[in-house]
């Protein structure tokens, strides 16, 4: 889903199980994977100083008890009133901006494509099969972490 800002928030529906720190380590391990295998695209560096323009940061440490994060729909305060809206495949392309989704534009948004997270919660997933593809996925390619 959008940010309502200028990033997008990256979910994925956990079996109720899993508390915050192992959240936060599965999104971290997935990060420094994804880092390893395209590192001239994805960084982990907190600080937008040192960052490489264009490149992708990959923040998994907004998983943790009361960091904040923009609810779906949720209207930012924002000039133009941009919405944290959630997305299809299809549109995470070059040139999608927070002003697309706006307190404006969400009615025909969700006349058109409807609710996308109706059933969000109901696809609810468990980390240990991740976790041994990722580990498989590492050996297999030799990636160093």
């Amino acid at each position: 889903k959008t940010s309502g800002a200028s990033g997008f928030h990256m979910y994925l529906p956990l079996e109720p199980d899993y508390g915050y720190e192992q959240a936060r380590t599965f999104a971290e391990i997935v990060a420094r994977v994804v880092a390893a295998q395209i590192p001239k695209k994805v960084t982990l560096e907190r600080s937008t100083g040192k960052r490489v323009k264009g490149e992708v940061y990959l923040d998994y440490s907004q998983n943790a008890y009361g960091r904040p994060l923009a609810m779906v729909y949720s209207v930012r305060p924002w000039p133009k009133a941009s919405v944290s809206a959630p997305v299809l495949a299809k549109e995470l392309r070059k040139g999608l901006t927070p002003e697309r989704f706006t307190i404006k534009t969400m009615p025909a948004r969700l006349k058109k494509v409807s609710n996308l997270w109706e059933d969000f919660w109901d696809q609810r997933q468990q980390i240990e099969p991740a976790l041994e593809r990722l580990r498989a996925e590492i050996q297999e390619r030799k990636i160093t972490l």
